[in-house]
């Protein structure tokens, strides 16, 4: 099992915990080749909502962004949003299967996608089409630096101009 794909489960505060749980988010794939999804799962008797779904059955998909609530008191926004990992079973020298280059110093390595089986080098992912992973239907971005946008005060309308 790799360490993406052991659940969290949360307490009733939203917290890690590893007993007294209130929900829990799972990773899975529908196959070897497939895209890595997530669902939250409810314990018995807690109200958990993923935005203005009520989780039925226990269990409810989570796609990036939206908004889970646990309990009446706390919200979480989920994020799938991950770097591309770096190799670390293959040989440093190793060629790109995208670009076919041999491993060199002027290129930190093969990385694989966090989300499929995707594998490049840093020079292909920085490429990739629209800052995504190239795998059709993996929507990873492929950024190895994302910043976080910080709001200025020109960025709002007032109303007043």
């Amino acid at each position: 099992m790799e360490a993406y794909e052991a659940p969290v489960r949360l307490d009733g505060d939203g917290r890690a915990t590893r007993d007294g749980w209130a929900a829990s988010i799972v990773s899975f794939a529908s196959g070897p080749r497939a895209p890595h999804r997530w669902a939250v799962v409810a314990a018995p008797g807690i109200a958990v909502m993923v935005g203005a779904r009520g989780v039925t059955a226990g269990v409810s998909p989570l796609a990036h962004g939206e908004h889970v609530f646990i309990g009446g008191e706390v919200e979480a926004i989920f994020s799938a949003d991950a770097h591309p990992l770096p190799v670390v079973d293959g040989a440093p020298d190793a060629a790109c299967p995208v670009c076919c280059e041999p491993g060199s110093a002027g290129r930190r390595g093969l990385f694989d996608c966090p989300k499929c089986p995707a594998r490049a080098c840093d020079a292909c992912w920085a490429q990739f089409p629209h800052g995504r992973c190239a795998t059709p239907g993996c929507d990873q971005p492929a950024a190895f630096d994302r910043p976080l946008f910080t709001a200025e005060p020109g960025d709002f309308w007032d109303g007043l101009r």
